[in-house]
């Protein structure tokens, strides 16, 4: 061991023997845990509250989405069973009124941050757009049925055929 290491160790000796000691240190030592503890579990469930109610609301969306694009692909002919699974660029953003001017926020966390929570207005939500397709349908095996449901989904998600991929299925 270096004498520097001995140094730093005894130095981490006596501090641990000074809060062994000495009982007020020992009590703030506790508090000041316990208090960092506390304000990492309360900030834990307000910080979550907003996010995890969009978080919601987009995977609905995406839920929504996918099960819409099932039907349609279901009623290709051939194209028999069908799943579908979609992926997002980015969550939604929100247009907000205010006196000054129109703003645009990723989230309504960040809106309230910025704006306070005084009666701002939603004027315009934007959906999140897509950025890909995954399908697995049994008749995918057949070129005909593949293009069909290559042309639902780009027509439906306006999205590039490089952006999609349409597998076979059982």
């Amino acid at each position: 061991m270096s004498e520097k290491d001995k140094k730093s160790l005894l130095g981490s000796t006596k501090f641990v023997e000074f809060i062994k000691s000495n009982k007020n240190v020992q009590i703030a030592v506790v508090l000041l845990a316990f208090a960092i503890i506390l304000v990492i579990f309360i900030s834990s469930f307000t910080s979550t509250s907003t996010t995890t109610s969009e978080t919601s609301l987009t995977f609905e969306y995406v839920e929504n989405l996918e099960k819409r694009l099932e039907n349609i692909i279901t009623s290709i002919q051939g194209a028999g069973s069908v799943n579908v699974m979609i992926t997002l660029e980015n969550g939604s953003e929100y247009k907000f009124a205010s006196e000054d001017e129109e703003k645009f926020f990723s989230s309504l966390e960040e809106a309230q941050s910025e704006l306070g929570s005084n009666g701002q207005i939603v004027i315009k939500e934007v959906y999140p757009k897509v950025k890909g397709a995954v399908v697995v349908c049994s008749g995918a095996s057949d070129v005909a049925v593949k293009l069909n449901v290559l042309k639902a989904i780009q027509a439906l998600l306006s999205i590039s055929s490089g952006n999609i991929e349409i597998l076979t299925g059982n």
